[in-house]
Formats: structure tokens, C-alpha cells, sequence
């Protein structure tokens, strides 16, 4: 009996309601950010601060996020990812929730910063979790689908509910409640075989070291770019500040278009080339918004839209590329507490640099940053490139296998046997005995001629 082999499949899919709580997650984890206008709207009206301290309460809040999900990283890659997402939750809920209805400025500051720090892990564990599904790359896309139309929803729902801190710091809160029943369905953290593995630091640490370093850089720039676009289209395109809304609106809409393009490569391509063009095109981008003359409304418009286009696009190839290197996530939480790092401290570069130098030459040193960026998420993204295949190949060769057996082969006149009960015998065709002894005696005449002459023709 001959044996072949199968490999068995290297890893299982993941559901739909996997994806799901991710994109959940990450949605409420992203919304500090997604809703920073209108919560320092909020903070400067319902505390009657003046702008610049509400700018200073919102990147405390934003560092707090990215400090915490920093800290909760190795976890979030480990057995305790769920219990670190109902802690985030919890935080959030409770902090915003208090700095909603408090008229205390310093209880409502430093309950936000608690909330913003909850929000921080429950991205962190978002983050994380991509990497554990069977196509990283995809989940990502999704997922921050999920937070650009959850932003933009909740954008329409503020002013509804009446605006103020009440309406846009409560939200938040009931967003962190609203995804606590969908902790149970993230996806179970990678387990390595080697204790050391998952006690020691996460691989390829020089390259993860780098791909962070630059997304954290490259984030200070381009929310230095948003910070100072709405100032740049008034001051110097001379666009009313009703067009700025409506441009800033739709750069939420180029966002999904960028993150659909970054998804619809396929799975298991390189992604050096895509990634390093969609930085290429962001610097391109502030370079046209920033250069932008006076009544060049369409340089300025196709500049803001490609910028944001080209932001959600490099950021879905990033948490690819960090998902490739480590399957665990932590390079791709790291990555985003990275970029959360940026969102906080974009808006102070960039307003300084406007101030100092200008708006052309804040979008070239812009762009320059970018271009730098570009380097080593190149060289992140062909080290994950490598690391893709050498996984593939050695979980092709080592992976179980499914032992299917199949029966010898058989000869023409063995295939052609019908097997008969015990008791019952071939029947044959009529004349088939006397045929047999004809034969018969036509082959002894042959061997013996004297009887050749008794044999009837």
C-alpha cells in the first residue's frame, strides 16, 4: 500500500466577529484623535480656557494615550490581551465620563488624561490582535475603515446632540462602553513553543527599533501638516473658513480611498515599493498645500487630499509590515503608540515652525522629513518581505501532515474480475464448452499428426 503526504494548513482563519471586535477597538482606541478638533473646541468653551491651554490638555491627553499603550505592549501580544482591553475600556469610560460632568478644571484635565490613556491601550491591544489574523494586512485596511466612517459619524452625531463637553467628551465614553462586549471575541494571542520566546524582546529588533523610530518621526510631520492647514488656507490661499471645514471634511473621505487602495494589492506582495511611493506622494502633498498662491484653491484642495489619502495609506502598509516582523503585534503596537506619539506633538512643531518660518518652508521641511522617513520603512518592509517567505517555507516543511492511503494498483485482468459470492458460480455463454473442445483437439492434432485426420475442420 502506497502513502503520500499533505501539508496541513499553517494557520487557521480568523472570523468575521474577530475582525469585528478589532475594528470596534481600534475605532474607540483612535477616537481621542479622531475627535481632537471638537474636544479642544469643548475643553476651551466648557472650561473657559483660552486655546493655547486647550491645546496644551490635548497633547497631555494624546501623550498619555501613546505612553500607556507603550507600556501595555508585551501584553498586548501575550495571554493577557483581553484583560488589558477591559482595563483600557474601563479607564476610558470612567476618565471621560468624569471629565464630561466635573466642574473641576483640574479633576476634568486630569480625568481626561486617565481616559486618554485608557483609549491608548485599548489601541494598543486593537493593534496587536491585526497581527494574530490570517491576513494582517486586510484587517488593518478594515479596521481603520472602521475608525475613518466612525470619525466622520461621530462628527455628524456631536453637534446633534448640542456640542459642548457634555455632548463630545460623553461620546467617547459611551464609545468605550458600547465596545466592551466585543473584548471576548478578539482573536487568541500567537503562543510560542519556546518559553524564552515569549518571555525575551520581540525580533528583528534592530529593524523594528527603526520602522517605529521613523512612523513616529514621519507622524510629527504630517499632523504638523494638518495642524497648520486650516491656517494656511485662510491666510494665505485666501479660502473662507466654511471652504476649510469642508475641505477638512473631505479629507476624511480621501482617507478611506487611501486605505482602500493600500488594501487592494493582495495578499502576500511586497510591499517596499507601494509603501515608499505613498510616502513619496504625502511629501508631494504638503509641498502643493503649502505652496499653494493666493486664490490657488485647487492646488491647496488636491494638496490637503492627497496628503490624507497618503497618511492612511502608508499607515495600513506600516501595520502590515510590523505584523510580518512580529506575529505577536507588539512591533505594530509599538508602531501605532508611534504614531499616536506624532498626533501629539504634530500640532506644536508645526504651529512653530509656521510661526518661524512660514508656510513654504515648514511644507519643504515637511516634505524633506518625509522623504527621510522613506529609507527605513523601505528597509522595514523588505525585511518583512523576507521574513514572509522564510516563514511560509518553513511552515510549508514542518507543518503536520494528513496521511492519505491508497490501494496498490491492480493489473487489467485483476481490475476486470468481479468478485461472486462463495456459493454461486460464473455463469457462462451458450456453446462455450464445445468451443473449449475444438480448441482442445485443434491443439493436440497439431502436436500429433497421426490424429490430424480425426479432427473435423
Amino acid at each position: 500500500m502506497s502513502v503520500f503526504t499533505l501539508p496541513a494548513r499553517a494557520r487557521a482563519g480568523r472570523s468575521g466577529a474577530a475582525v469585528a471586535a478589532i475594528s470596534i477597538l481600534a475605532s474607540a482606541g483612535y477616537l481621542m484623535a479622531n475627535l481632537l478638533p471638537a474636544f479642544l473646541d469643548a475643553v476651551r468653551t466648557g472650561l473657559g480656557l483660552s486655546g493655547t491651554a486647550a491645546g496644551a490638555i490635548g497633547t497631555a491627553v494624546l501623550l498619555g494615550s501613546a505612553v500607556a499603550g507603550a507600556a501595555v505592549t508585551r501584553a498586548a501580544g501575550g495571554a493577557g490581551r483581553e484583560r488589558q482591553a477591559r482595563i483600557g475600556l474601563l479607564l476610558m469610560v470612567g476618565g471621560f465620563t468624569v471629565a464630561a460632568i466635573t466642574g473641576s478644571t483640574r479633576l476634568a484635565v486630569a480625568a481626561a488624561i486617565v481616559g486618554g490613556a485608557g483609549s491608548g491601550m485599548a489601541l494598543t491591544v486593537a493593534t496587536a490582535a491585526m497581527a494574530g489574523t490570517r491576513d494582517p494586512a486586510r484587517t488593518s485596511g478594515i479596521a481603520l475603515l472602521a475608525v475613518a466612517l466612525s470619525g466622520t459619524a461621530l462628527y455628524t452625531l456631536v453637534p446633534l446632540l448640542g456640542g459642548g463637553r457634555l455632548a463630545t467628551v460623553g461620546v467617547m465614553a459611551a464609545v468605550g462602553l458600547g465596545a466592551l462586549p466585543m473584548v471576548r471575541h478578539l482573536p487568541v494571542a500567537v503562543a510560542p513553543a519556546d518559553a524564552a520566546v515569549a518571555l525575551g524582546p520581540a525580533p528583528h529588533r534592530r529593524t523594528g527599533l527603526l520602522l517605529t523610530a521613523a512612523v513616529g518621526v514621519r507622524s510629527v510631520a504630517m499632523n504638523a501638516l494638518w495642524a497648520i492647514a486650516s491656517g494656511v488656507g485662510t491666510d494665505r490661499v485666501g479660502l473662507s473658513a466654511e471652504t476649510v471645514s469642508a475641505l477638512c471634511a473631505g479629507c476624511l473621505l480621501a482617507g478611506v480611498v487611501g486605505v482602500v487602495v493600500a488594501t487592494s494589492g493582495g495578499r502576500g506582495r511586497s510591499r517596499t515599493v507601494p509603501l515608499v511611493t505613498a510616502v513619496g506622494a504625502g511629501g508631494a502633498a504638503a509641498l502643493m498645500s503649502t505652496f499653494a498662491p493666493r486664490g490657488g484653491l485647487v492646488l491647496y484642495a488636491v494638496g490637503l487630499l492627497g496628503w490624507n489619502a497618503s497618511c492612511q495609506a502608508v499607515t495600513t502598509y506600516v501595520l502590515g509590515v510590523a505584523a510580518a516582523l512580529d506575529e505577536r503585534g507588539r512591533w505594530s503596537a509599538l508602531a501605532m503608540s508611534a504614531n499616536t506619539f506624532g498626533a501629539a506633538c504634530g500640532p506644536i512643531v508645526g504651529l512653530s515652525a509656521l510661526g518661524a518660518f512660514g508656510a513654504p518652508t515648514t511644507g519643504t521641511l515637511i516634505a524633506i522629513t518625509a522623504a527621510l522617513c522613506a529609507l527605513p520603512l523601505a528597509h522595514a518592509a523588505h525585511t518583512a518581505s523576507a521574513v514572509a517567505r522564510d516563514t511560509a517555507a518553513s511552515t510549508h516543511a514542518s507543518a503536520p501532515v494528513e496521511r492519505i492511503s491508497i490501494p496498490p494498483q491492480r493489473s487489467a485482468r485483476q481490475r476486470t474480475r468481479v468478485a461472486l459470492p462463495a456459493d454461486q458460480t460464473p455463469s457462462r455463454p451458450p456453446g462455450a464448452g464445445r468451443l473449449r473442445d475444438r480448441r482442445r483437439r485443434h491443439e493436440r492434432s497439431q502436436a500429433h499428426p497421426k490424429v490430424r485426420s480425426r479432427v473435423r475442420p
